[in-house]
């Protein structure tokens, strides 16, 4: 058992890891922004929203840049501002589309930088459909507003293009972060302009078609009562609606310029380790190291497949060859 954990843990992407921190692991830095004395007013909501959870499976550290989508009255802003010191950024994305119906939102943000405890945050005003940052940051992070980017008054973004504006304005080895509430499992984007919802499936499948790694996902803010089938602001489920947490990572690049016509902004996907016989336990676990190993295996062909797709004249061979077994 002990072997096949450790196993576990070296390949990250054998398998979906799910985060259930509590606030006295994520680190004294988020401690320390979460107990900001100046977010008094924020701290009714912290069970509910679980800011020091989120903060630490957004892995957010000191000096880093962060790129928020549609902060609203700024909740998550200002321990992400705590968090990343004076040595980081934040850039507050407000899309001109989304700021014409959250004016209360906007007059917050404009608040908040106005206060010298926040001046290491800044705002971007830009139309929706061309996301673009000053320079290349750690994470971008959206809570409960993916959904709304395809829809009508949002100029019907294109997801796809989005997502991969999402990916240049990451730095190589770069986060994505999005918080949203759940719809109902095959409804795709049929609930977001209706109910507010997105099904998960769908937004895994568009961030990765981005070139995007699926890195984990967290269950702190998952609802079991919720039965999907209400708009999130029906006063029995607002506040707790069941929501999704997914990290989606920028692979690192390969090298600082391309080799063999391969892309350093969307490198190849890296085959797993496949597991030696010593390393299983023999002890019946479920799923066994192997069993693990499989499902990462067909995941990298998936993606691997895609990115042939994307890149037809790279002529990349991964190395081992586990792609073409």
């Amino acid at each position: 058992m002990r072997t096949s954990a450790l196993f576990v843990l070296a390949l990250s992407l054998a398998a979906t890891p799910i985060f259930a921190q509590t606030a006295s692991s994520t680190g004294q830095s988020i401690a320390d922004a979460v107990n900001d004395p100046v977010r008094a007013a924020d701290k009714a909501d912290d069970a509910r929203r679980k800011v020091a959870d989120v903060m630490a499976f957004a892995e957010v550290k000191s000096g880093q840049k962060v790129l928020e989508l549609i902060p609203g009255k700024g909740y998550f802003t200002r321990v992400f501002s705590a968090v990343v010191g004076p040595d980081g950024h934040v850039f507050l994305l407000w899309p001109d589309e989304y700021a014409k119906e959250d004016t209360e939102g906007v007059g917050a943000t404009r608040t908040l930088i106005a206060d010298a405890h926040y001046k290491n945050v800044s705002v971007l005003n830009q139309p929706a459909a061309q996301l673009n940052v000053p320079e290349k940051v750690d994470l971008v992070f959206t809570a409960q507003n993916y959904h709304d980017y395809p829809d009508t008054f949002m100029g019907k973004v294109d997801l796809s293009r989005f997502n991969k504006q999402v990916f240049a304005a990451l730095k190589p080895g770069g986060l994505f972060v999005i918080i949203d509430h759940v719809a109902a499992a095959g409804s795709g984007l049929r609930d977001t302009d209706t109910l507010h919802r997105i099904d998960p499936a769908i937004v895994r499948k568009q961030v990765e078609a981005a070139g995007f790694v699926f890195d984990g996902e967290s269950s702190v803010l998952r609802n079991p009562d919720d039965k999907h089938d209400l708009k999130v602001f029906d006063k029995s489920i607002r506040g707790h609606t069941d929501q999704f947490i997914y990290r989606f990572r920028k692979p690192k690049e390969p090298s600082d310029l391309p080799i063999d016509g391969l892309s350093p902004d969307d490198p190849p996907p890296t085959p797993p380790v496949e597991p030696d016989a010593g390393d299983c336990c023999g002890e019946g676990c479920v799923p066994c190291i192997f069993d693990l190993y499989e499902e990462a295996l067909e995941r990298y062909r998936r993606d691997l497949a895609q990115w042939r797709q994307r890149h037809p004249d790279a002529g990349y061979s991964p190395a081992g060859g586990a792609g073409n077994r």
